[in-house]
């Protein structure tokens, strides 16, 4: 497989235009393969398993919660995998490590079966926990603020509600209501994802009924929105036979969360047709540009969808693989999912805009 893809982006603006200097550095950025780890036939944290979230910290290492341990996987470019972290119902140890986020001086790691977030050294010391109230089937990390922000599911009642956590903070605060559909009881109805915008705000999507994401300050206030009138496509067979396994995997948990929620969760039959995004599906860059994971491509490539601070569309970039979740930070994108031969992977990418080159 060649190291380099030229990803062109032609610009669209549907809102403010960008100036001069920000249009040029984003006409044709360009992806380099800086790393890849992961493997068919071979043993220890090079043996991936179900990659729940992945984050860059500030100094370009890669971290990876992975369930099959569970662990916290590390990747050094140049270096074998590492791992730490074990199961367990201890301090610093997990049953469902489901999200990271990169502060300055180490880890934040939500596990939401212990209902708890540890915070660790990059090492892997254990610093200090944090208790949180409800279930969250969605989190996302502001690096510059050091707030999350949840979606927080009711199981009894089947919707959510969108909160966030200051750093010294004990309870979550309200910061809805959204205008997204609600449940019979007023709160959010199923799974939207979010993604912290940096120095506060948030955007939450909608990709099962239309392709629609709205950004909201920190209070909850929309601000704009990103809607755009396309058609779902239809999965290939192996798409399908992707998504059979993967829900599959994910019943018995999900069934054993909700009752311990006093609620049930049934698993829908797979869908013949693509969401236009799913739940892990927006990231923000440090320079405020929104990323989408789409479900444009097919299990050979995935497409990402980027709009600037103000929603201009940026245009497309293409990514080898079938990529489920994902992290950019400065130049760097971290991307995990499967390769084309179906092996489970991690890669850091390089970003190089045209300004650059």
């Amino acid at each position: 497989m060649s190291s380099r893809y030229k990803v062109p982006l032609v610009a669209v603006f549907v809102a403010v235009a960008l100036p001069a200097a920000a249009q040029q550095s984003l006409e044709s950025p360009q992806l380099s393969l800086l790393a890849s780890w992961g493997c068919a036939e071979c043993s220890g944290a090079e043996l991936l398993g179900e990659i729940q979230s992945v984050t860059l910290a500030p100094n370009g290492t890669a971290y990876a919660l992975d369930s099959f341990e569970p662990a916290i996987r590390i990747f050094v470019r140049d270096q074998p995998a590492g791992a730490f972290g074990q199961e367990g119902e201890g301090p610093g140890e997990f049953q469902l490590a489901s999200f990271a986020g990169a502060a300055p001086s180490g880890l934040e790691v939500i596990d939401t079966r212990h209902r708890r977030i540890s915070r660790l050294t990059y090492s892997g010391d254990l610093v200090d926990t944090r208790r949180l109230t409800g279930f969250p089937t969605y989190a996302s990390y502001d690096t510059e603020t050091g707030t999350w922000y949840f979606a927080t599911m009711d199981w009894a009642s089947g919707g959510a509600r969108v909160t966030r956590l200051e750093p010294l903070g004990s309870d979550p605060i309200a910061v809805g209501p959204t205008d997204f559909p609600l449940s019979d009881k007023g709160t959010l109805a199923g799974f939207y994802p979010i993604a912290a915008r940096p120095g506060g705000g948030f955007a939450v999507g909608d990709g099962a009924r239309e392709y629609r994401i709205r950004i909201y300050s920190d209070s909850g206030d929309l601000r704009h929105e990103i809607h755009r009138p396309l058609e779902r496509m239809a999965r290939t067979p192996a798409e399908m036979e992707f998504e059979q396994e993967r829900m599959a995997m994910g019943a018995a948990a999900m069934a054993r969360l909700a009752n311990a929620e006093g609620g049930t969760r049934t698993m829908p039959e797979v869908d013949p047709l693509k969401r236009h995004f799913y739940v892990h599906a927006l990231r923000y860059d440090d320079h405020g540009r929104l990323w989408v994971l789409t479900r444009r491509g097919n299990e050979n490539h995935s497409i990402f969808d980027i709009y600037s601070p103000t929603g201009a569309d940026l245009g497309e970039v293409s990514v080898p693989g079938m990529v489920d979740r994902f992290d950019v930070r400065g130049q760097r994108l971290l991307t995990a999912g499967i390769t084309e031969d179906w092996v489970p992977v991690v890669r850091l990418w390089d970003l190089e805009d045209s300004a650059q080159r």
